[in-house]
């Protein structure tokens, strides 16, 4: 009777312990359910700048917006951008001049979160309800976009379920590609230091370096590129104090074209003029400048004068008799052209190249230059043949403005005096 009397009160206490932790059990989860409750439920989200943003693609930018209500906490984990709307622009295929598939317009940007803090006013106090979102556009593709986006905001219910709020206006960001990827900068492989066989008077020619942007179109045709108007200014630097050699001329900046004059008073021209070296070469960095006096890009070069660009040959003794007979006879003047050994395949490839040159007592045929028995002279008398010719390009901000003006790179003139006999 003893012991069924010990089991009965042990069966008891398990039973008052059993419904005390039940009670405790059920007394937290109804304090979790009330502060559940009593968390601030998300109900809407305010964009405070809504005005279009231009963006370089890699670079963090700021998202600040205002939440209601104002206790509604946010975290990176929670906020994200999205991308309502999108227009691409993608680069022209240079060697087609087309531009991609239209499966290429498919936006391959994303935004990174990096940080949500809470926005402060300038004395650094916290501004209630509001937020700052630091954000990256991030893509490897070269392209350039106007993407319509929102904030987005997550957050559980009471039942658990995950729901999403997105604000009811937005803004466009203006994500362009970084200036390496846009433009093109490079300068003939080569050029004559002299201007020689044109309507002019014979000069010392700059060399151009040329600053070419590229086109970017969208599915519907319109097209995109650089801003030369960004150029706010222009400096080349050069080893071993090579700097006062040039005079850089920036005058065409904005249209895609900056020169570098030699100044020949210098000693090292005259020296080199005075040489028997083929040509004299240097290493030099152009940087671009924009309006904040930050450098835009800086890109290495290599220049190349050639010190001849002109050649008068030994006079040439022509038979009056012979060209009768024959009708014409030829004239070397492209072995003589070898001697200056400077032609279009030193100066290499420019994307604009304009071909010209002017002769005089001859005339071209199939190649080579032959003196017509019409154009020569009586037994005894002499006349000076000459053949000139020179290579141009031109800026594309030129063009871009409809406007066409040429800038020599190459120019060299062989003359041969032409001794008639009978």
């Amino acid at each position: 009777m003893l012991m069924k009397g010990k089991f009965l009160i042990i069966s008891w206490l398990g039973f008052l312990t059993g419904m005390c932790l039940s009670f405790f059990s059920c007394t937290k989860d109804l304090k979790d359910d009330i502060r559940d409750l009593q968390k601030p439920v998300l109900a809407g989200i305010v964009m405070l700048d809504t005005d279009t943003m231009e963006i370089l693609k890699g670079e963090e930018f700021k998202i600040r917006f205002r939440v209601n209500p104002s206790g509604f906490q946010v975290s990176k984990e929670n906020f994200t951008l999205d991308v309502l709307k999108s227009d691409v622009y993608i680069p022209q295929k240079e060697d087609e001049g087309k531009v991609e598939t239209r499966a290429s317009y498919i936006n391959p940007l994303y935004y990174e979160c990096l940080s949500v803090e809470p926005d402060k006013n300038e004395s650094a106090e916290i501004l209630d309800g509001q937020w700052v979102a630091c954000m990256k556009a991030v893509t490897d593709v070269n392209l350039m976009s106007f993407d319509h986006v929102a904030p987005v905001i997550s957050y559980r219910d009471v039942n658990g379920q995950l729901q999403l709020i997105t604000a009811t206006l937005g803004c466009v960001l203006n994500v362009l590609p970084t200036a390496e990827e846009s433009l093109h900068i490079y300068c003939p492989k080569a050029q004559t230091l002299d201007l020689v066989g044109v309507n002019a008077e014979p000069s010392t020619l700059p060399y151009i370096i040329l600053i070419d942007h590229y086109y970017y179109e969208n599915k519907a045709g319109k097209k995109w590129s650089y801003d030369y108007n960004q150029f706010v200014d222009a400096k080349v630097a050069f080893g071993n104090g090579e700097e006062s050699l040039f005079t850089l001329d920036k005058s065409k900046l904005k249209r895609g074209g900056v020169f570098l004059e030699p100044d020949i008073s210098e000693n090292k021209w005259i020296v080199f003029k005075e040489s028997n070296e083929k040509y004299i070469d240097f290493d030099f960095t152009l940087q671009l400048f924009d309006k904040n006096e930050e450098l835009i890009i800086e890109k290495p070069l290599s220049m190349c004068y050639y010190r001849r660009s002109e050649y008068e040959a030994e006079p040439m003794e022509i038979s009056v008799e012979a060209i009768n007979k024959d009708g014409e006879v030829e004239i070397p003047f492209k072995k003589y052209f070898e001697i200056l050994e400077i032609d279009e395949s030193k100066v290499g490839t420019l994307s604009r190249i304009r071909r010209g040159g002017d002769q005089k007592q001859v005339k071209e045929k199939e190649g080579k230059w032959v003196l017509p028995k019409f154009l020569a002279g009586e037994p005894g008398t002499e006349k000076n043949s000459s053949v000139s010719q020179y290579i141009c390009t031109m800026l594309l901000g030129d063009l871009d403005a409809h406007e066409l003006k040429d800038y020599y790179v190459m120019s060299t003139k062989v003359s041969i005096p032409l001794l008639f006999t009978e």
